[in-house]
């Protein structure tokens, strides 16, 4: 049986480069604001909308993002072509968003928890495949389709800035996936072995079924900015 469980981690490994687990993970538990349980359940469309994603008011400025009723945060962003449809109800996402080498939907994944009236987002980034890096995120809840970041903690380096940037709620479907956030299928995002072992072998049916996207890949800088004419 443990034989076969590993035969399994390889082969989802395998099957896809965002949920290799290689890279050093550069913070630790304690600086962890939450992690995964099968139960875990944050409630948040009795606060806000989730049935779409939320942007960043800022001109020029590319930051966007998903939220999942199970505490899944996606992060991504659209195709340079696309990026004037940013802010804009949309019933055609899944045709939007750009792909990092054609697979991934992601410039981040993680989880999140709402403590009063503070949306806290732990997001993970996987650079280069050679670590795991954490920025959480606090964002004030101003109403069910507005949020006000007020915080960015950075880690490694334990940086904190007090932020003052504006998110709005656009409807959108189809949203991607809550399993093409690559570090949910890390173990350190599990409380309990067992339930992240599951998760795993849910995470390849999920794989083995999904269908392939043949759009040409665009390469990525690193900017988070919309290219200005």
């Amino acid at each position: 049986m443990k034989a076969m469980r590993y035969i399994t981690c390889i082969l989802i490994s395998i099957l896809t480069s965002g949920c290799v687990i290689i890279g050093t993970k550069m913070f630790s538990r304690k600086n962890q604001t939450i992690r995964f349980t099968n139960s875990y359940n944050p409630k948040i469309e009795d606060r806000i909308n989730i049935n779409g994603y939320y942007y960043n008011v800022r001109p020029y400025l590319v930051d966007l993002f998903a939220l999942y009723p199970d505490g899944t945060f996606l992060g991504f962003s659209f195709y340079h072509d696309r990026l004037d449809s940013i802010g804009k109800p949309n019933v055609n996402l899944d045709s939007l968003i750009w792909l990092y080498e054609d697979k991934e939907p992601t410039y981040g994944g993680g989880i999140y928890t709402i403590i009063n009236d503070t949306l806290i987002i732990d997001r993970y980034s996987n650079p280069y495949r050679s670590r795991w890096d954490l920025d959480v995120y606090k964002y004030e809840i101003i109403d069910k389709n507005t949020l006000r970041r007020i915080e960015w903690h950075i880690f490694p380096g334990h940086d904190k800035k007090k932020m003052n940037d504006i998110y709005r709620f656009v409807p959108a479907a189809p949203l991607p996936s809550p399993f093409e956030s690559s570090s949910k299928s890390q173990k350190w995002m599990w409380y309990d072995k067992k339930e992240w072992e599951e998760y795993r072998l849910e995470l390849q049916k999920y794989l083995e079924t999904k269908p392939q996207n043949h759009r040409e890949t665009e390469s990525f800088d690193g900017s988070f900015y919309m290219p200005m004419n």
